[in-house]
């Protein structure tokens, strides 16, 4: 009773938040009580419905887990993330990038030895075509799941962690698109010091990707 009552004051907290109107009290009381088995979307009249309703789940494992942390037994924390790593598949931009904060305040908030956080950051490193409201969502994903990711995928003995790896990877291999390098180059800016340990391996490359952003290397 005490861990219902503390989830559904969390749930019923005013979330302020424009890309999303507010979470209705009919989708509360469902999640809060149907139990996790039940955040599997139930049949909906149309794909519109069924898409509001799956984000307005998504932002209820968002609170769920900011309110709960490490009380949240285990078998529903792999409930919540599995509906959110299903929820990726989806066409639709918004519903996409709820599934990707979802996660990534999954990945912030408990310690996995799984691949899950490497996938969630290699993806939002590659989906960058999106509209603003969705852009807004993917950078705050970025921000939840960076810090946590830099932490826990430190290499032994020296090497070049992972995470590094890939960004610097999808910068040498991005040719074709300056908005696909404006997006990797806003997560660096964003986040200088947790990449600033492996600037020897990404400042090269980083300035050879300068001319294709319309920047010249050797402008100060």
């Amino acid at each position: 009773p005490a861990l219902l009552e503390r989830l559904l004051g969390a749930l019923f907290h005013e979330i302020a938040d424009p890309t999303v109107s507010p979470l209705p009290a009919e989708t509360i009381a469902y999640a809060a009580t149907a139990g996790p088995s039940a955040l599997s979307v139930r049949a909906a009249t149309t794909e519109a419905a069924h898409a509001e309703f799956s984000v307005q789940v998504l932002r209820a494992i968002v609170v769920l887990v900011e309110a709960l942390g490490d009380a949240m037994p285990q078998q529903h924390r792999r409930v919540l993330m599995r509906y959110a790593w299903t929820a990726l598949r989806s066409g639709r931009e918004l519903h996409k990038a709820w599934a990707y904060v979802a996660l990534g305040r999954f990945t912030s908030f408990y310690d996995h030895s799984s691949r899950l956080p490497m996938q969630v950051y290699v993806l939002l490193l590659k989906d960058y075509k999106v509209d603003e409201p969705a852009r807004v969502l993917l950078r705050r994903a970025i921000d939840l799941l960076l810090p946590g990711l830099s932490v826990r995928s430190q290499s032994p003995n020296g090497r070049t962690p992972q995470w590094i790896k890939w960004t610097k990877r999808l910068v040498v291999q991005e040719h074709s698109s300056s908005d696909h390098l404006f997006h990797i180059w806003r997560v660096l800016a964003a986040h200088p010091l947790l990449f600033y340990p492996a600037r020897s391996q990404l400042v090269l490359t980083l300035v050879n990707s300068l001319s294709r952003i319309g920047l010249s290397p050797s402008r100060s």
